[in-house]
């Protein structure tokens, strides 16, 4: 295979992937198939049950009404028209009893119905004469043979096979089938009386089957037939699958089913079911056929198999052919791309030459950048420190200050005390003015004794001259007269003294008083101006903390700035350490790149050897000698083996080298866009100088 081309061998490979991928799709499909045909058989399965249920229903009823027939009190009696009366009620209303019949035990009829379902009087006189003691059903019902199944609850009544019935063929002057349902009669003390037996007709199951054919046909299956077959495969109810309406089955039904042959075994689909269930005598061993053409139930499965594999071969025949062609283009592609590869690889010589160059120089201003961005940390750093420094003092100041403004404060607090005690200091001149008031209040008081005493004086005068003009008696008057007046005098000195001594107090309280109010006056200016100047210098010290609080903030402010100028440069630096790596790193894969490159080339011409075949005219020499060279492993490390002689190369090795290649070169632009990318970044921190209004607080 590997002496074959690429095209070659792609078309050999999708022509098995399209053959395993049919060779599957075809046994998925037979496996659905046989699940639809086992869906189709469950299904007419399931039909069948059903008509098993709806016949054992029927069953059960017919199976009790004629023990429930036989209750009724009128046979007890000797009235023969209410016995028929009661009998042509059952069958007009039951519809499905062509004949009850009432015999006694000697088996002569005592009473039957005498018209028919729909009301007609039917001929009941060819029974008058005939007595039943040998018939079957009467012989068993009278021995108490009867059909049961106790564990059902199903006792008491004798079911016959239905088949050509003489009493209702006699009765309606026709042939009729029917099957009889048999009891016992019994009076109210249990003694038996007489045997009741209903002659159904077989409407009741031909309508549960004419039901179930109508089912199959509304499905469109109007092909086959429902059979209902005794223990013995006697038939006695034949449904076709062709619409018609149901009706008796007489005559050449009631016979042995003869052995179908294989061919018709094998051409039919056949489904059969016993009749059982818990409302069926399961010994009678009733059963149901169901009897389909398989063309009518498979044909349109087997087509649409058929024509199933069918688009599954053409489909393959269409995408093998469509495979090649897809093939045939893309090889043509692949040929036009390596000559396009071959192309841009002359280009981009050009183009590694000059991001080599480039990739030195970036290096060189790399390195000239770093030292610079160092320069520049070293000075931030040390305008940093001054700044701290200028931090400090300024906090010094700050505490100076505070400590001034206290003081201040204290200073006006001692004005004001000072301004209470001034204010005291008044207090206690008006109360000294008080005291000068109750002097002159005295004083005016010592001229009112002065006056008391002249007054006194010239009283003890008047009274001397008068003790003289009375003599002898008037001596004691007269000494009592001389003491007043000597006390006169003495008050009267006294009161001078006393007036003295006030005018003294007089002239140095006012003296007090001049002094106190002026050195008040004087003490009231000093502190409104210690007051004001005290309040000047808590105003200016305060304007001193605040310009020495907005002095700190843009401290702070300009220590941020030159933090976050520090760090800008940091970034700076290593993003110029890093352009620098990245300039090395790419100097260096432009070599590996123009390595690769050349190895590419050659590589591109074995690939079109090896996808054709064929050796373009141009490059025969060249690939040949590659081919041809015991040295094809070095075009690159990651090629595997290749087989030398039969001029081929492992395509996975081609495109492995190919990857290397296109990595090596995302690698190189990688590189290249990140120095962009961190020039960028260096030309926004360089802005920072400008903008940044922290940067500006530090300027």
């Amino acid at each position: 295979m590997k002496s074959f081309p690429l095209k070659s061998r792609l078309i050999f490979a999708s022509f098995i992937c399209l053959s395993v991928l049919s060779l599957v799709n075809w046994h998925q499909f037979s496996g659905f198939e046989k699940k639809l045909k086992k869906s189709t058989t469950d299904s007419f399965q399931l039909h069948i049950e059903n008509l098993v249920d709806a016949i054992s229903a029927q069953f059960y009823e017919r199976y009790g009404d004629v023990q429930a027939f036989g209750l009724n009190e009128v046979f007890q009696s000797s009235n023969k028209e209410g016995m028929e009366k009661t009998l042509n009620s059952y069958v007009t209303l039951y519809g499905i009893y062509d004949a009850i019949l009432f015999v006694d035990t000697n088996g002569k009829l005592i009473a039957s119905n005498s018209v028919d379902s729909k009301g007609k009087k039917i001929n009941i006189d060819v029974l008058k004469s005939k007595n039943f003691v040998n018939e079957n059903w009467f012989k068993k019902s009278m021995k108490g043979i009867t059909t049961d199944d106790a564990t059902k609850g199903m006792v008491g009544t004798l079911v016959e096979d239905p088949s050509m019935d003489d009493i209702t063929s006699a009765m309606y002057g026709d042939q009729r089938a029917s099957n009889s349902f048999s009891a016992l009669v019994k009076n109210s003390e249990g003694t038996v009386i007489g045997v009741i037996t209903n002659r159904a007709n077989l409407q009741w199951i031909e309508h549960e089957i004419f039901n179930g054919a109508q089912q199959l046909i509304s499905k469109g299956h109007k092909l086959g037939e429902i059979l209902v077959l005794s223990e013995n495969k006697e038939i006695f109810v034949k449904q076709m699958l062709d619409g018609s309406p149901k009706k008796n089955v007489v005559n050449s039904l009631f016979k042995k089913e003869k052995n179908r042959d294989s061919n018709s075994e094998n051409n039919d689909f056949i489904i059969n079911s016993i009749l059982k269930g818990d409302k069926f005598i399961d010994s009678l061993k009733w059963s149901i056929s169901l009897r389909i053409p398989k063309e009518d139930v498979l044909g349109p499965i087997n087509n649409d198999s058929f024509a199933f594999k069918i688009s599954i071969f053409v489909i393959s025949v269409i995408s093998l052919l469509f495979l090649i062609f897809v093939n045939t283009r893309v090889s043509k592609f692949l040929i036009d791309l390596t000559s396009k590869f071959a192309l841009v690889r002359s280009k981009n010589s050009d183009s590694e030459n000059q991001l080599r160059m480039t990739s030195q120089k970036l290096a060189a201003s790399g390195q000239e950048q770093a030292a610079a961005i160092q320069e520049t940390v070293s000075a931030l750093s040390e305008m940093s420190s001054m700044i701290a420094q200028t931090g400090q003092n300024i906090k010094l100041t700050q505490e100076t200050s505070l400590v001034a403004q206290e003081k201040t404060d204290e200073g006006i607090k001692v004005m004001l005390r000072m301004e209470h005690t001034m204010k005291s200091i008044q207090r206690a001149s008006d109360q000294i003015q008080s005291i000068a008031t109750a002097i002159e209040e005295i004083s005016a008081k010592t001229n009112l004794i002065n006056d008391i005493v002249f007054k006194s004086q010239l009283l003890s005068f008047n009274a001397s001259i008068e003790a003289a003009r009375a003599g002898q008696q008037g001596r004691g008057f007269a000494v009592v007269a001389e003491e007043v007046g000597n006390l006169a005098e003495m008050s009267g000195e006294a009161a001078l003294e006393i007036e003295s001594l006030i005018k003294d107090c007089q002239i140095r309280v006012k003296e007090t008083i001049d002094t106190i109010v002026s050195r008040i006056d004087d003490g009231a200016q000093v502190n409104q101006l210690a007051q004001s100047s005290f309040a000047d210098i808590a105003s200016r010290i305060k304007d001193i903390n605040q310009q020495i609080q907005s002095i700190q903030e843009a401290t702070q402010q300009q220590e941020i700035g030159i933090q976050q100028s520090n760090s800008a440069m940091k970034q700076m630096d290593l993003a110029a350490q890093q352009n620098s790596m990245a300039a090395t790193k790419c100097f260096r894969m432009t070599d590996e790149l123009k390595n690769d490159s050349n190895e590419f080339l050659s590589l591109i011409d074995s690939f079109t050897y090896y996808l054709t075949g064929n050796i373009s005219s141009s490059s025969t020499a060249e690939v040949k000698k590659i081919v041809n060279s015991n040295n094809i492993q070095k075009l690159a490390p990651s090629l595997q083996k290749k087989q030398v002689n039969d001029h081929s190369v492992n395509e996975d090795s081609l495109e492995s080298l190919a990857r290397e290649i296109l990595a090596k070169k995302s690698s190189v632009m990688s590189s290249v866009s990140a120095i962009n990318d961190t020039q960028s970044r260096d030309e926004k921190l360089t802005n920072i100088d400008a903008n940044d209004e922290s940067f500006k607080k530090v300027c």
